[in-house]
C-alpha cells in the first residue's frame, strides 16, 4: 500500500513517457525498414541496371564507330583509320567484358605479324546468356574482319561484311537496343517500386505519428485530471479552512496516490484544528464562567465591607 501511494502518480507519468518512447521506436523501426527497402532497390539500380546501362550505350557507339572506321579504312586505306578501328575494337572488348564480369578486356595489337586477334575467354554467365550470345556472334566477326586485315585481303574484308558481316553487326546492335530497352523498364520498375515503398513509408510513418499524438493528447488530459483537478480541490478547501470554515469536507482522500495521501493528511490537519478550538472553546467558556463567580464574589465581598462601614 505504501508502495503505491507513494509512486502512483510517478508510475503513470512513467508509464506515459515509456509509451510515448515506445510509438517514438515504432515510428523509427517503420523509417528504417522504407528506408532499407528503398534502398535495396536503389542499390539494385546503382549496382546492376545503371551500370549494364552505361555500358550498353559505350558498347553500341564503339560499334558504331568501329563500322565507320572499317569502312573508311577498307576505302581509303589511311593509317590513322586502322588506329581507330582497333582503339573501337578495344572499347568493344572491354565493354563486353564489363557485362560478363570479366574486368578489362585485353586490347587486340591489330598488327600484321600476330595474325587474326585471339578471341576472349569466353565464361558464360548463367544470368545473362543474351551478353554471352551477343558476344560470340561479335567475336566471330571481328576475327575474320582482323584475320582479312592482317593478311592485306582488304578486298576480301569488303567482301564478307557485304555477305555476312553487315548482317551480323546490324543483329548485333538490334539485340543491344533490345536489351537497352529492357533495361530501361526494369530501371522504371525500380523507380517505381521505390516510390511505393516510400509512399508506404510515409502512410505508416504518418498513422503510426497520429496514433501517437492522440495516445499524447489522451495521456495529458489523463494526467491532468488526475493531478490538476484534485489539486484545485485542496486549494479552495485550504481557502474555505483559513476563512475559519473549519467544517468542510476534504475531497480525494480515497485516492491511493501523492494526491490522495495530501488530502488525507491535510484532513487530519483540519481535524486536529477542528478539535484545538474547540478544547479552546472549552477553556474559554470556563474562564468565562469563572470571571461570572469572581464578579459575584466581589459584588458580595463591596456589599459586607458597606454594612461593616455603615455599624462603625
Amino acid at each position: 500500500m505504501r508502495l503505491r501511494t507513494h509512486f502512483g502518480l510517478g508510475y503513470r507519468i512513467v508509464a506515459g513517457y515509456a509509451l510515448l518512447l515506445l510509438l517514438m521506436a515504432v515510428v523509427g523501426f517503420f523509417g528504417l525498414q522504407g528506408v532499407s527497402g528503398v534502398n535495396s532497390e536503389l542499390n539494385l539500380m546503382l549496382d546492376q541496371e545503371i551500370p549494364r546501362l552505361l555500358h550498353i550505350e559505350r558498347l553500341n557507339g564503339a560499334i558504331e564507330r568501329f563500322s565507320v572506321a572499317l569502312r573508311g579504312y577498307l576505302f581509303m586505306g589511311d593509317p590513322k583509320l586502322r588506329e581507330a578501328l582497333t582503339a573501337a575494337d578495344a572499347e568493344i572488348r572491354e565493354q563486353f567484358a564489363a557485362l560478363c564480369g570479366e574486368g578489362p578486356a585485353p586490347e587486340s595489337s591489330g598488327s600484321s605479324a600476330a595474325g587474326p586477334a585471339p578471341a576472349v575467354a569466353q565464361v558464360p554467365d548463367e544470368g545473362d546468356k543474351e551478353v554471352q550470345r551477343i558476344r560470340d556472334a561479335w567475336e566471330q566477326c571481328r576475327t575474320s574482319v582482323f584475320g582479312y586485315l592482317d593478311s592485306g585481303q582488304r578486298g576480301e574484308v569488303m567482301l564478307y561484311m557485304t555477305d555476312q558481316g553487315d548482317a551480323v553487326i546490324e543483329q548485333i546492335r538490334t539485340d543491344l537496343a533490345a536489351m537497352l530497352a529492357a533495361l530501361r523498364d526494369s530501371t522504371a520498375q525500380a523507380g517505381e517500386a521505390a516510390k511505393a515503398t516510400v509512399s508506404g513509408v510515409w502512410t505508416r510513418t504518418l498513422g503510426t505519428l497520429g496514433i501517437s499524438v492522440a495516445l499524447g493528447i489522451i495521456l495529458a488530459i489523463s494526467l491532468s485530471a488526475s493531478i490538476v483537478r484534485p489539486t484545485g480541490a485542496l486549494a479552495r478547501v485550504a481557502q474555505e479552512v483559513a476563512s475559519g470554515r473549519l467544517q468542510v469536507k476534504v475531497p480525494g482522500t480515497e485516492r491511493r496516490d501523492e494526491v490522495g495521501a495530501t488530502a488525507r493528511a491535510f484532513a487530519e490537519m483540519v481535524g486536529s484544528l477542528r478539535t484545538v478550538v474547540q478544547e479552546i472553546s472549552g477553556h474559554a467558556k470556563q474562564v468565562a464562567s469563572t470571571g461570572h463567580e469572581l464578579a459575584a464574589s466581589a459584588d458580595e465581598a463591596a456589599t459586607a465591607t458597606e454594612q461593616v462601614a455603615k455599624t462603625i
